[in-house]
């Protein structure tokens, strides 16, 4: 597992709304974290199956081009990748969170969301890697 600085964890951002991927990555970093950011899910997929040990966060969003969140989380469940996954977005149904779920996704922020509610699931998240 690599990690970067101290206590830091590698965050990969997945999200088509550029603005939206810079608060999130910017959040990340000043947590002390490392962020790379992508705009869809297929490069996102790309990007883990080439070192899925590498990231240890990934935040998507759900409605993406090319590929959403979904589908990447689903794909994802055939990789290496072990990290744990939030998802931030504004397009919600009961049966897409029960989708999310079944795939072991436990960690949902519906925009627009409170930066603190960020921080917190991102803390939750980093708390079960050893420092």
């Amino acid at each position: 597992m690599f990690m970067t600085m101290a206590n830091g964890l590698n965050v990969m951002v997945a999200d088509d709304e550029k603005p939206m991927a810079e608060i999130i990555s910017a959040v990340v970093e000043q947590m002390g974290h490392s962020a790379d950011i992508v705009h869809d899910g297929e490069n996102a997929l790309v990007r883990i199956k080439e070192t899925p040990d590498h990231y240890q966060i990934l935040i998507t969003d759900h409605a993406m081009i090319r590929m959403n969140g979904l589908k990447l989380v689903e794909n994802l469940k055939q990789t290496a990748f072990r990290g744990k996954i939030l998802v931030v977005t504004g397009y919600w149904t009961l049966q897409l969170e029960d989708s999310y779920h079944s795939l072991g996704v436990t960690t949902i922020l519906r925009k627009p969301f409170k930066i603190d509610d960020l921080r917190a699931a991102v803390r939750v998240m980093a708390s079960g890697y050893a420092k």
